[in-house]
């Protein structure tokens, strides 16, 4: 029966998802459902992927199957029946019948998913302490007494319900049969008692924790935990990450953190599921950020699923496309993928070159079965070694604005302050402007951005990340990084940073080149530190990396006596010919011509080591801007496919453009639908042209602006409307978020 909280839950799910609350309410009243608070405020605040969530939530199609279709498993060798299940030296030992969260397909048999369904409740933590949850003292009495008696028992895993093994004698193997709950769903209270008892049996030598609280309920990985763990040095954690979300949020880290310094190993199970991860972005995301977690990206299961989860499969095809791309990571962030099955032929059919797979097949018994795992994984093996390797295309590869886009870094807004010093802004934004505009984003110069600010904007970025994912694009995020720390050089300092939000401001591709840009804004001096692993991982793997000279920004650097030129003068800017600075986001790549608009943060020094650097086989164009309060040129000056170029009627003379771009179209861009002040903040009312091109053809456009729309469509683009205004508050918009790391297609002239 469904509990009110149960009820609830649906409810603000069906709000988030848009899902039908009778039909997941019908669903759920038959099968299973939990879902933890904290994954369901990710939800609600856009920090939690709908394809992530996707793995928890009831689904009409799961009605569709037929029970007895479902292979409920048997256990081998069980004593204290239900609790404990020996083989070949290791036990799988249940605590408690009680989930944490109740995924939709498991790698657990059928009859832990039955068992769960009465007592599955993430509140059983704290109801009594959680030792409501407990199975019966007497029976884990037992269990333990023929743990203690059995002297061949050295491995221990504590069952989440969800866990699986190898069942060739692997040493981290576990047992079939399992029908366990989550051991973190007890208290401390209820929970230490017990792990004492096993610790103190002096032949268990490992005792794993399969649980999902890390993903789903970090808030119990808490001090008192972490401290029992770092005292008996024999405990391993066993994580649930399916998508990189459940593994990407600032406390879920912080808690892999606690854990691997109290000595204890995280290890990762993800189960491939259609529409959650099956495509390779996804996992070959997820299983970079377990490394870059140090946490051990261990296995990655394929699952036959019966017709109830057959929603959730995985085709073939799509399993050998994420191997291959796999292949390509390191070899510590490469999961070993086993193929949970019944039928041999269609083990056979799934071959990886990244690393073996282990297939098991569920309908027979494990014993006697390592052979024949073993002669298959090494068969699999021989095979992917004797296919012909192809030569892997450039890692960095951006030409120009257009060309079919393959990678990119979409930046973040965590952790983002508005910065005090205020001299470029005070002379790109109007006066009238600068003060509403800091009350809606930090409430004051120099402090962190308003929480809920952060929200709305989080959700807006989520929601571009899973619309590129969709659209076939692999997605890189930089790290979190505290910009609220004051900083300084021996010649000046700020009292904060700025934030990770827009790459495409910091840095420059060209090619195989990454370009950090010499930026004259103090607060911005340290920006590419967020990027800086993923720069390191690209360089590594062949693309150059180059910083240009980094200024001292002195007072040298700006006009001291500037004045914003009043209308019908010649332009000029607060910036000196000091030393070279330019924003990354004042050139338009268009093959070997680039284009450029001197700006407040553009000099012509600047303009100039660019020039010097990319050498003779390039053409830097330099555009007139008439806008006083001109910096960067992504809403003036946009190229959408080769010969095709969306300008700003207003900001740009066209009767004063470079005689080049003649042989183009020039598509003036209509006005656009006004948006509030609180929520433009310093942007200009041209940020709607701050598109992103994802092919020469589709073109990502803010959701509410239907005039930018409709003309797009007559020019013949096919807009990719995105509701993205939310994020406007970190001045950019989709061009400004996103930094091109790999566009289809080579070096080339459109002149």
């Amino acid at each position: 029966m469904l509990r009110s909280s149960h009820l609830a839950a649906l409810r603000r799910l069906a709000q988030v998802t848009g899902r039908s609350f009778d039909d997941m309410q019908e669903v759920a009243r038959r099968i299973p459902f939990e879902l933890t608070p904290f994954l369901l405020q990710r939800a609600e605040q856009g920090s939690y992927a709908p394809a992530a969530l996707r793995q928890f939530l009831p689904d009409l199609r799961e009605l569709e199957g037929d029970s007895a279709s479902v292979d409920d498993g048997e256990s081998v060798g069980s004593r204290a029946p239900g609790l404990l299940h020996v083989r070949e030296g290791r036990a799988s030992l249940t605590l408690t019948h009680a989930r944490l969260v109740a995924p939709r397909a498991s790698i657990a048999p059928r009859a832990s998913i039955q068992q769960a369904v009465a007592s599955t409740n993430v509140n059983n933590v704290s109801d009594a302490d959680g030792e409501g949850a407990l199975v019966p003292a007497a029976q884990l009495a037992q269990a333990l007494a023929d743990i203690a008696r059995d002297s061949a028992i050295q491995d221990v895993l504590l069952s989440s319900g969800d866990s699986r093994g190898d069942s060739r004698g692997d040493s981290h193997g576990d047992s079939r049969g399992d029908s366990g709950g989550d051991p973190l769903a007890l208290s401390n209270r209820a929970l230490f008692p017990w792990l004492e008892r096993l610790v103190a049996i002096p032949h268990v030598r490992a005792v794993r924790i399969d649980s999902h609280a890390l993903s789903a309920h970090p808030e119990r990985i808490d001090d008192a935990f972490v401290a029992f763990l770092k005292e008996h040095p024999v405990f391993w954690f066993y994580a649930h990450f399916n998508h990189p979300d459940d593994l990407d949020h600032p406390l879920v880290r912080r808690k892999v953190a606690q854990l691997l310094s109290a000595g204890v190993p995280v290890m990762n199970q993800c189960v491939l599921l259609a529409g959650v991860n099956d495509d390779p972005a996804t996992v070959t995301r997820l299983m970079e950020l377990c490394y870059f977690s140090k946490v051990q990206p261990y296995r990655l299961y394929v699952l036959d699923h019966p017709r109830r989860t057959a929603h959730l499969a995985v085709s073939e095809a799509r399993v050998r496309e994420i191997g291959n791309a796999l292949a390509s990571l390191a070899s510590p962030a490469q999961p070993l993928l086993v193929h949970l099955g019944k039928d041999p032929a269609r083990q056979e059919g799934v071959t990886v070159p990244a690393r073996s797979i282990v297939q098991e097949d569920r309908a027979s018994s494990p014993v006697g079965r390592g052979a024949a795992s073993t002669a298959q994984s090494t068969q699999s093996a021989q095979s992917a070694q004797s296919t012909p390797v192809v030569d892997a295309a450039p890692v960095v590869n951006s030409w120009n604005e257009w060309d079919p886009l393959e990678e990119v870094i979409v930046g973040r807004v965590d952790q983002a302050s508005f910065p005090a010093w205020d001299t470029i802004n005070e002379v790109t934004v109007p006066r009238d402007e600068w003060g509403p505009a800091v009350r809606a984003m930090s409430g004051e110069l120099g402090k962190p951005y308003l929480p809920e600010v952060v929200a709305r904007a989080s959700r807006a970025v989520e929601r571009l990340v899973h619309l590129l994912e969709a659209e076939g694009v692999t997605v890189r995020r930089p790290d979190p990084v505290d910009y609220s720390r004051p900083f300084g050089t021996p010649d000046w300092t700020v009292t904060s940073g700025f934030c990770a939000a827009n790459p495409r401001d910091i840095c420059l591709v060209v090619g195989d080149e990454i370009i950090e840009a010499p930026m004259p804004d103090r607060s911005r001096y340290f920006e590419t530190w967020a990027y800086r692993a993923l720069f390191k991982e690209y360089l590594k793997k062949g693309a150059r990396w180059t910083a240009a000279p980094r200024p001292q920004l002195t007072e040298a650097q700006f006009d001291a006596n500037y004045r914003m030129p009043a209308k019908g003068e010649r332009m000029r800017y607060v910036l000196t010919e000091f030393e070279p600075t330019f924003d990354a986001a004042e050139f338009a790549r268009c093959g070997r011509d680039l284009f450029v608009q001197r700006s407040h943060v553009t000099n012509e020094l600047g303009i100039q080591w660019l020039q010097q650097h990319l050498g003779d086989g390039f053409r830097i164009h330099v555009l007139e801007s008439r806008d006083p309060h001109a910096i960067h040129l992504d809403s003036t000056f946009v190229p959408l496919a080769a010969g095709r170029v969306l300008v700003n009627p207003t900001y740009l003379d066209m009767d004063r453009l470079p005689s080049i771009l003649k042989k183009w179209d020039l598509l003036i861009a209509p006005e656009g639908i006004a948006t509030p002040l609180e929520t433009r903040c310093l942007l200009s009312g041209w940020i709607h042209l701050n598109v992103l091109s994802l092919d020469g053809e589709r073109i990502i456009v803010e959701k509410r602006q239907e005039p930018l729309i409709r003309a797009l469509e007559a020019w013949g683009f096919k807009p990719i409307p995105c509701d993205f205004e939310d994020f406007f508050p970190f001045v950019g918009a989709f061009h400004c978020a996103t930094l091109d790391i790999r566009r289809r297609g080579p070096l080339q002239s459109y002149f």
